[in-house]
């Protein structure tokens, strides 16, 4: 079997390495106004997960399968071990690489995490994947898609602070490609029942939960 092709990615900076790990709706210019800030001190990755806007090849079926694509690209950086900071899906690859490959990580840092899918969080992604299915089927809407996922993901407050921002994003959702609305199904899919507790005992990095 030929190996998958890299990951897009971008590393700038210097200093100690750091990893900056996407959540399932971001892509890695998401992260630049915290990687701006790291830059000075740190050297900085940046990437997409498979089923991100940038990278290519279809995203493996589970976490574990992510987090074997972010060791590969680290070796291809020539990070022997980083400082990792995830949000979301991306913090659920930081830990199961820290799991699978202590070696690897100096540091956690993870935002909007959990450690298993609670009914509570397998509704909502049914639901997102029910949407997802229909925009494939044209019985639902993009624009109908987004307002599940800012209403499940942000609270009133934020979303009342924010409405302008949010509006913004909400319009620009239909220059995506339909590509992406599938990479999303399919991530949404490797963290259907996902659950990290078992590995928890094997992470030896200091974290920021």
């Amino acid at each position: 079997m030929s190996a998958a092709p890299p990951l897009a990615h971008r590393v700038e900076g210097d200093g100690s390495p750091v990893v900056l790990l996407n959540g399932g709706m971001m892509t890695f210019a998401s992260w630049q106004p915290v990687a701006t800030r790291l830059e000075p001190r740190h050297r900085v990755l940046t990437f997409d997960f498979r089923g991100q806007l940038l990278s290519p090849g279809l995203p493996p079926p589970d976490l574990a399968g992510h987090a074997a694509d972010l060791a590969a690209l680290l070796d291809g950086v020539g990070f022997a071990s980083a400082h990792l900071v995830g949000a979301s899906f991306g913090a659920l690859v930081a830990v199961e690489l820290a799991a699978a490959h202590p070696e690897r990580v100096r540091s956690l840092a993870l935002v909007t995490v959990m450690d298993r899918a609670t009914p509570q969080f397998r509704a909502q992604s049914d639901g997102m994947r029910a949407l997802l299915a229909g925009l494939r089927a044209g019985t639902a809407s993009r624009q109908g898609f987004w307002d599940a996922m800012v209403a499940g993901v942000y609270s009133a407050g934020y979303r009342r602070g924010e409405a302008a921002a949010l509006a913004a994003r909400r319009e620009r959702l239909g220059l995506l490609p339909d590509a992406w609305f599938d990479g999303v199904d399919r991530l949404l899919a490797a963290v259907e029942n996902f659950d990290l507790t078992p590995l928890l005992t094997a992470v030896r990095a200091p974290a920021l939960v």
